[in-house]
Formats: structure tokens, sequence, C-alpha cells
């Protein structure tokens, strides 16, 4: 559900971008070029035809201008931006929700100019989103940590220091712990998950996943 949540967001906020970016381009230019055309008419109707001539000019700058700005914006509308998300905002919203959904206040620790694909920032957001919700519902705690790097490999840590729990044990209820799933989608990515708990002493998932070419930074 947060994930969802997150998603949906995402879309909207880049709807907005996009509604700004044809505000600032579309209907300011059109807006210049009605009010150019509607001096020039006011001139010829003057006998100002040499003045008219020059405003003509800049109406046709003008126009093309807007229209380059505006083939701009659908080039970038229809283009694959698959590899251009952040990381670091998408998890900052993602901590976002965590706080307004369930009060738990979720410290981001990554570079800020990381950028996914599509399907990376997808398994990462909900692999995130399960150990968060773990700490919600276990823990007893109201903050947690998600820190994250890549290199060679993709590194994440979530971590609280809540009332933790017997590691053993838990393998052993693993559906209570709620870490069946992530412990699938880490091995479905080819990646290791390590699970450090003591009780009393909290707890931190780290996983580790192979980067190979889809998971690079596109810089």
């Amino acid at each position: 559900m947060t994930y969802t949540e997150v998603k949906e967001i995402s879309k909207q906020n880049e709807r907005n971008r996009i509604g700004r970016d044809l505000h600032d381009t579309l209907m300011q230019g059109l807006a210049g070029v009605t009010m150019q055309l509607e001096g020039i008419k006011s001139l010829m109707a003057s006998d100002k035809t040499e003045r008219a001539s020059e405003e003509i000019e800049k109406t046709i700058s003008l126009s093309r201008t807007t229209l380059k700005e505006a083939r701009e914006i659908v080039f970038d509308m229809r283009k694959d931006n698959s590899k251009n998300i952040n990381l670091y905002d998408r998890l900052e919203l993602l901590s976002k929700v965590f706080y307004e959904n369930y009060g738990l206040s979720v410290r981001i620790k990554s570079t800020s100019d990381m950028r996914v694909s599509e399907d990376v920032y997808e398994e990462v957001s909900r692999i995130i989103s399960e150990s968060l919700t773990n700490v919600v519902r276990h823990s007893k705690t109201d903050v947690a940590i998600v820190k994250i790097d890549m290199d060679d490999q993709l590194r994440i840590s979530i971590i609280d220091y809540g009332v933790g729990f017997n590691v053993e044990n838990g393998k052993r209820k693993h559906k209570h712990f709620g870490l069946k799933s992530i412990q699938e989608r880490v091995e479905q990515l080819e990646g290791k998950l390590l699970v450090k708990s003591h009780i009393g002493e909290g707890t931190e998932i780290q996983i580790q996943i192979p980067t190979k070419l889809r998971w690079q930074n596109d810089q």
C-alpha cells in the first residue's frame, strides 16, 4: 500500500512538472504572440508599415522559439526515462509516507545523485517498504535508518534500535517476522540477505545485490 502511494505521488509530481513546463512555454509564448499581433494590427491601421514589418519579424522569432521549447517538452515526455530516477528523492518521498501513515521517522543516508532504472527502483522500493513495515509492526520504535550505496554491489541496510528478536527463532517463524517475501525478492535479484538482531538491541537487515549492467548509475 505504501509503495503504491509513493508511486502515485511520483506520477502526480511528474504531471505537475509537465503542466508547469507547458504553462511556461506554450501558454506564455502564445500570449506573447497574441499581444504582438494585436500591436501589429494597430500599426497597420495607422499605416506604420515599416514598424509593423519589424514587429512581424519579432513575432516570427518568438513563434519559432516557443515551437522549439514545446518540441523539447514533448520529446522529454516521450523519451525513455527508465534510467533517470533519482533514488534518493524517491526514498525521501517513501520516508515521508511512512511518517505520515505510521509515525515512523525514516532517515535516509545515501548519495543524492544516485540514479537507477524504473525496474530497479520498484524492486528496491518494495524491499525497503516491507522492511520498514516490519519495523512498524514489531520493533516498538519510531525511528529507522536506511543506508544505501552502489558500485559493484547495491548495498542496502535497514536499521532500527527497537526491541530486537532472536534471529534463529525468527527463521522458524518466517511469516510472523515478515522476512520471507523480502528473502524471495532478494533471491530473485541474485542477492544476499543477512539479518542481525539481538533482543533489546534492535535489528539490522543487510542486503547485497549484484549491480550488473541494469543496476549501474546513469551519470
